[in-house]
């Protein structure tokens, strides 16, 4: 194994057999042979953590753990110091935005902070009668508050997959939201002073969606992993963002005297302890964790892959939880969802889904904030404080071009958390725009060969072209049993290396090695093309004047350059479908002659 890459000659994980890869690269598992899965392959992201404590911001909270490309969602309330080399708990300031999700990058491969962004931290507080800024709530800094502003700082942004996140108050896709995310007048700027701004019930900026791993080139059906696709490589779904957290710690730590602004000391709460104040960010109520990416998972297979009814792949996306305190944010904002996984199947034969087999690549969804100042309750409908939800993943079944995967109910196969406005996350269910890319045909092509000023010797159009041995189609020409009718005459030499039993240290009998020989099941053809030069005597081809593949050199004649291409089919003459086993020819040598 190396680098997430698992070789096998067939596989066949049992009902009850579980598959949960560690680490950060996606699951690979290739065989030459067939794969049949009835356990499950687990790569789900897992939930974020939510803060279930009181004026504990002495530590972050985590966000959701994510395997196989996926990425780890945003954690609450990142740890700052300031000055920043002076580590200590007196010196702990604010955060001024909660922690971003992660996600590969699709470009290098590398896991970065891409994903959904964390809300933006600040206090909600007003201006009294006598214009000095004061906080709603009963603030004493003490362990417990009893009383909750009505309005919330903001939730976490979704991570992005195939569809884009959410945040909160972004309404696109059926997902609900309240643009009033929060309103402060107090912004932390993470280096231990705060930007006070005048009192104008602006909003905190609300968490936004990860970054989308497509670039809108006006087509939406390039969308998906493969040549033909926009993504060149395996990534998994991006972590959601973390909740914004709720900076009380400004009213009750050190720097709360100590900015630019004398008129706002008044709300500064006078509590003095062991070791004097406490640490700016001591008794903020932290943002909850965002939820982890969906990993990715390439099955491929030269056989047939079968998918049994017991059988599921988990890549789902992890929920986000709630800030401080409890089960959904009454101080803190609530972390956002991370995205679903990706879950590529290649097969050289076919693929075969049976009904109650499940492939997971849901959104995490972002969890509910409590409804205005009731603890407990959560809002379900979109509200100031809720995390956003993650955005949803996608399936590809990839079989050999002119055939489809045979999905026997798809409706179940695909489940949606939203049927009524998620497209199902099957990509290209017809297998057009991005078939499988290995096959029983394969292709061999030379390099042009350049003759250079040949073509100016008399008396005109030379070089002339001939090769010998190949029927009006261009292959080989063979008897029944595969012999090379005239292998003086033939310009290619086709042999059968055979097949070793490195067990028995013997070749298996029938399979031995045979000079000018192509396997019945095997067909091999040869084509040519040619092409002159962009001027004369130029080592440049011109594109205009490549002619079309022929099965004779004579499309060369009188060119300066040529070139041929040698395809090899191994089922053209039978209906078994591609196998270790099949046997395979090899050519070794070729030649075209040439007349001047």
């Amino acid at each position: 194994m190396i680098g997430g890459v698992f070789p096998f000659t067939d596989i066949d994980i049992p009902a009850g057999v579980v598959i949960q890869p560690l680490g950060n690269n996606p699951l690979v598992l290739t065989a030459t042979g067939s794969v049949r899965l009835a356990g499950q392959i687990a790569i789900g992201g897992q939930n974020g953590n939510g803060d279930y404590a009181f004026d504990s911001a002495v530590t972050s909270v985590p966000g959701g753990a994510a395997v196989a490309g996926g990425g780890r969602g945003g954690e609450g309330h990142p740890i700052l110091f300031f000055p920043p080399d002076q580590i200590s708990y007196a010196n702990l300031v604010s955060p001024p935005f909660g922690g971003q999700g992660f996600g590969i990058d699709p470009i290098d491969g590398v896991m970065k902070r891409l994903g959904g962004t964390g809300g933006q931290c600040g206090m909600i507080d007003h201006a009294d009668s006598q214009g000095d800024l004061s906080t709603d709530g009963e603030l004493d800094c003490s362990p417990f508050r009893s009383f909750s502003p009505g309005h919330k700082v903001p939730g976490g942004g979704g991570g992005s997959m195939w569809l884009l996140g959410f945040r909160p108050g972004k309404t696109d896709g059926g997902y609900g939201g309240d643009v009033r995310n929060g309103v402060g007048n107090v912004l932390p700027d993470g280096q231990g002073t705060y930007v006070i701004r005048e009192f104008s019930k602006r909003a905190l900026l609300a968490g936004f969606a990860g970054s989308w791993p497509y670039y809108d080139d006006g087509n939406t059906q390039n969308d998906f992993y493969g040549t033909q696709g926009q993504l060149k490589r395996l990534i998994g779904g991006q972590g959601g963002g973390s909740g914004a957290s709720a900076t009380e710690g400004y009213y009750c730590g050190n720097w709360c005297k100590n900015d630019s602004d004398s008129s706002n000391d008044l709300v500064c709460n006078q509590y003095v302890g062991a070791n004097g104040q406490y640490g700016d960010s001591v008794v903020d109520a932290r943002g909850g964790g965002g939820g982890g990416g969906g990993g990715a998972v390439l099955i491929q297979a030269l056989g047939a892959i079968q998918f049994d009814s017991s059988a599921r792949i988990d890549a789902h996306g992890g929920n986000g939880l709630g800030g401080e305190a409890i089960n959904c944010s009454n101080f803190g904002g609530s972390g956002a969802g991370g995205s679903g996984g990706m879950v590529v199947i290649q097969s050289a034969t076919s693929i075969v889904v049976s009904s109650g087999a499940i492939f997971d690549v849901r959104e995490g969804s972002g969890m509910a904030a409590s409804q205005g100042d009731i603890y407990g309750s959560c809002d379900l409908s979109g509200a100031p404080g809720d995390g956003g939800h993650g955005g949803e993943g996608f399936v590809q079944l990839q079989v050999p071009a002119g055939q489809t995967a045979n999905v026997v109910d798809p409706n179940s196969a695909f489940p949606r958390k939203n049927s009524k406005y998620d497209p199902r996350p099957w990509i290209d269910p017809t297998n057009t725009q991005n078939p499988v890319e290995f096959t029983p045909i394969s292709i061999a092509m030379s390099t042009w060969f350049d003759l250079g000023r040949m073509t100016e010797r008399a008396p005109g159009s030379t070089p002339a072209f001939t090769f010998g041995g190949l029927d009006a189609n261009g292959l080989v020409q063979t008897d029944a049993d595969g012999n090379v009718l005239d292998p003086a005459g033939t310009d290619i030499e086709c042999d059968y290396l055979g097949q070793y039993d490195v067990i028995r240290h013997r070749y298996v009998p029938g399979q031995e090695p045979k000079a000018d020989f192509i396997p019945p099941n095997a067909s091999v053809k040869v084509e040519f093309q040619g092409a002159s030069p962009i001027v004369p005597g130029s080592k440049e081809i011109d594109p205009a004047s490549v002619t079309s593949w022929s099965t004779s050199p004579t499309v060369a004649d009188g060119r300066q350059f040529i070139r041929w291409r040698i395809t090899f089919d191994l089922t053209a003459h039978t209906d078994d479908p591609l196998s270790p086993e099949t046997p395979r020819p090899t050519i070794q040598a070729i030649q075209i002659h040439s007349q001047f």
